[in-house]
Order: structure tokens, then sequence, then C-alpha cells
């Protein structure tokens, strides 16, 4: 059982933001480029993604099996490859939140040696909260705050996906209402991040101004979600072992 000492809602807020506006241009440059390429590869290899990035493109000429296979295999392909690259930057993230340099390699590294737990925890909580969602919108919300830390547990503590459900859970247990103001930044910060995408795919009738955009936008987003994500697992990490210190950018162990 874990201390039930709550994260300073405050604290969550600045250190968030501390670590989210050192990173910002390097997480977001790094994510916002591998996603244009990501897109443009997309954009090349598969007409109908390329005629479905802009909302004035009209309607497509035939909708049969291979427009909803080329839709959601693409949309697939972008959400694995986002899910892993989030993992990569909340490890980029945690390290300068523990005072170190941050290694791309490294952290490279240590996502590829986690890869499959990984993925199969990212799977086995998105059929939760696709459960949670069905039954009602609450359960699904509640599963999201209890599975918050899997991907940090997966990654950087080596739990299997199984054993993470249940230390996620456990972690979370008294800093749930925290988790999920950490939800509703994240939400708030995505929307205003997202406003020239939504104003350029209204406006712009080219793909490829379209995903220059919104990738530019989604590395900030990306870069944001896992500052906080990291800073939620570092201050639950404290209040477990007892390295609260009145810095919050003190060493945790």
């Amino acid at each position: 059982m874990y201390p039930q000492k709550t994260i300073s809602f405050d604290e969550l807020a600045k250190e968030t933001w501390k670590n989210f506006s050192s990173l910002v241009v390097i997480h977001g440059s790094m994510a916002g480029g591998a996603l244009l390429v990501i897109n443009a590869i997309l954009i090349s290899l598969l007409p109908v993604y390329r005629d479905n990035m802009n909302a004035f493109g009209g309607p497509p000429e035939t909708i049969d099996a291979n427009f909803f296979l080329q839709i959601y295999g693409a949309t697939l392909a972008l959400a694995l490859v986002a899910f892993v690259m989030d993992a990569f930057f909340i490890v980029r993230s945690y390290d300068v939140l523990e005072n170190r340099l941050p290694d791309s390699a490294q952290a490279a590294a240590l996502i590829l040696r986690r890869l499959l737990p990984l993925l199969v925890g990212g799977f086995l909580m998105f059929l939760i909260l696709i459960a949670g969602l069905f039954l009602c919108l609450i359960p699904g919300i509640i599963a999201a705050v209890c599975l918050y830390l899997m991907v940090p547990l997966i990654v950087l503590d080596q739990f299997g996906p199984i054993d993470s459900i249940r230390e996620s859970i456990e972690q979370t247990r008294g800093n749930r209402w925290q988790i999920f103001f950490s939800f509703l930044m994240a939400i708030v910060i995505g929307f205003v991040v997202q406003i020239p995408t939504f104003v350029v795919t209204f406006w712009s009738e080219s793909p490829w101004l379209t995903i220059l955009v919104s990738s530019a936008c989604q590395g900030v987003q990306m870069t944001f979600n896992a500052s906080i994500h990291a800073v939620v697992f570092a201050q639950i990490r404290r209040l477990s072992t007892g390295a609260v210190s009145d810095d919050v950018i003190a060493t945790f162990e």
C-alpha cells in the first residue's frame, strides 16, 4: 500500500509548465517533424487519405471497402506511432525532471527494449477504455484516470502489461482528482494549440499545408502531454519514496 499523500495542484501546474517550456522547442520539432514525414508518406501512398485532409474537399466519389481500409489503416498507423512517440517523450521529460540531460539514443533504445509490453499494455488499456466509454462516459473517465501511469510504469519501471494495470490503480489512489485535473489541462491546451489546424482545414484546399500545420500543432500538444504525464508520475514517485523537496525540480530518489 502506497502512502495516501496527495499532489499539490499548484505544484503540478508549475512543474508541468517548467518542464514543458524547457522542452517545447526540441520536443515539438522532433514530434512535428516525425509526424510530417509520416503524413507525407500516407498522402503519397493513399489517395483517399489525401482527399480527406480538408473539410471542403467534397464527398468521396465512392465509399467502398478500399475507402475504409485506407482511412482506418492510416488512422491506426498514426495512432500507433503517436503512442510510441508519446512514451519516448515521457522518458525524455522524466530525465529532465531528474536533472539528467535527455539522451535520445538511450530513450529510443529503452522504448525498443520495452516495445512489445508497451504495445500489449496500450492495447489492453484501449480495450478497457472503450468498454468504459460504451458502458457510460463516467466509467471510461475513471478507467483513464486509474490507468494513467501504465506507460511510465511499463517503460521506466519495467512492469509487465498486467502488473502495470494493478500498479497504476494502486499508485493513483489518493491522487485521482489531480490526475483528472491534468486531463483537463491537456484538453484545454490541446484545443488552443489545435486552433491553427482547424483554421487551415476549413480554409485551405492544399493537403500539404494542412499536414504541415497540423504536424507542428500536434508536436506542441504531444510535448505538453508528455510533460504533464512525466510530472504526475514523478510527483507520485516522490510521495511513495518520501523524496519530497521544496524545490519542485529536486532529485526524486
